[in-house]
């Protein structure tokens, strides 16, 4: 067993990269630590363990996956769990994720409720799917665009009400294309396929951009092919 939560919760994110977790930047976060501490320490990890499990389930990890993750615990401490105490806990983290998911059911979606948009999670994922499909070249066949609309240093409020504006608007003109929307920080994000209408429909929205933003000269558009690798589109949306 690892002697210090550090080494513990490298092991266990290498152990869990190489089996079912999708997206590794989604991995680390403060639930993974208090559980690595615990263990670490030799002590009771239900509780945490719970925590984690909740927090997968706001994350939009799926069941499966969230319990590839936690035998990876498991391996990664060396199996210090008993067979008894690996059932007792795999079944609190299971109900855990469960109550989690069903409870919030209603209100937590793949889809922002201001603008209509994927959220930026589920914008993540769908990349994700896209370059796992053996069957798709997405630097040959689709187009990344990000559009600034120039509303990113307004009030609340002010963001709220344009952003569900541009989300009509980005739908109206996009969303007959299939096109994969998000808006991040007054930015339109969308992947969509290449072709004459993609051209046209962008041109469209980018100049309904630069009519309704409260500062048009900070509008613009960056239009490039998907990137080869998915690691380069998630440094790219980083940035936005």
């Amino acid at each position: 067993m690892p002697h210090d939560a550090e080494s513990l919760i490298e092991r266990w994110q290498s152990v869990s990269l190489e089996r079912e977790w999708r997206m590794p930047a989604d991995w680390p976060c403060a639930s993974a630590r208090a559980v690595a501490d615990v263990v670490a320490d030799g002590g009771n990890a239900a509780v945490p363990l719970e925590e984690l499990a909740r927090w997968r389930a706001l994350q939009g990890v799926g069941i499966a996956e969230a319990l590839s993750d936690l035998f990876a615990l498991f391996d990664a401490a060396d199996s210090p769990f008993s067979s008894a105490e690996r059932r007792r806990l795999t079944q609190a983290y299971s109900d855990a994720w469960a109550d989690e998911s069903f409870g919030f059911a209603p209100t937590v979606s793949c889809t922002d409720p201001v603008t209509g948009l994927a959220t930026a999670a589920h914008f993540t994922r769908c990349l994700h799917d896209l370059y796992e499909d053996v069957s798709e070249k997405p630097d040959q066949e689709r187009l990344l665009a990000s559009i600034r609309m120039g509303f990113d240093r307004l009030t609340t409020q002010e963001l709220q009400r344009r952003g569900a504006l541009t989300g009509t608007k980005a739908r109206s003109c996009l969303g007959p294309l299939g096109a994969l929307m998000t808006l991040k920080n007054g930015t339109l994000v969308a992947v969509l396929r290449r072709s004459p209408a993609a051209f046209e429909r962008l041109r469209d929205l980018l100049g309904w951009a630069r009519t309704n933003s409260p500062d048009p000269e900070r509008v613009g558009l960056d239009l490039e092919p998907l990137p080869r690798r998915q690691s380069q589109v998630h440094r790219l949306l980083s940035e936005v």
